[in-house]
């Protein structure tokens, strides 16, 4: 998505994200029925990830290779069928994240984390 002027000037939000799983790989990740591959968040907003259908897998993980865009471990593993995290503040506009979201015995989808303005 395009980062637009002045969007973290906002009060900080949660973004709920959900995974759909199918044959015990993560397909798709959406934010309010739109696709989330890409995703520009401010820092303080937070953001949770949930599985639509959490029966269809056992458990799941996010794995920032690199760096992560908050404070902590780089990956953290699901806890009552949830992760949640806070983004830091002093990012860089611009920065991306490259993330994984793995399936505990499955597949693996990898979307990005863009810090906006």
């Amino acid at each position: 998505p395009a980062l637009a002027d002045g969007a973290c000037e906002r009060g900080a939000e949660t973004f709920k994200l959900k995974i759909k799983v199918r044959d015990n790989k993560p397909v798709e990740v959406t934010h309010r029925g739109s696709n989330a591959e890409t995703l520009a968040v401010c820092p303080g907003d937070q953001i949770e990830w949930q599985l639509i259908n959490p029966a269809s897998a056992p458990s799941f993980f996010v794995n920032f290779a690199s760096s992560a865009p908050f404070r902590g471990e780089s990956r953290r593993n699901a806890s009552n069928g949830k992760i949640l995290v806070t983004i830091s503040d002093g990012l860089s506009a611009g920065a991306s994240f490259k993330y994984d979201i793995g399936i505990d015995g499955g597949g693996v989808w990898d979307p990005v984390i863009i810090i906006d303005e």
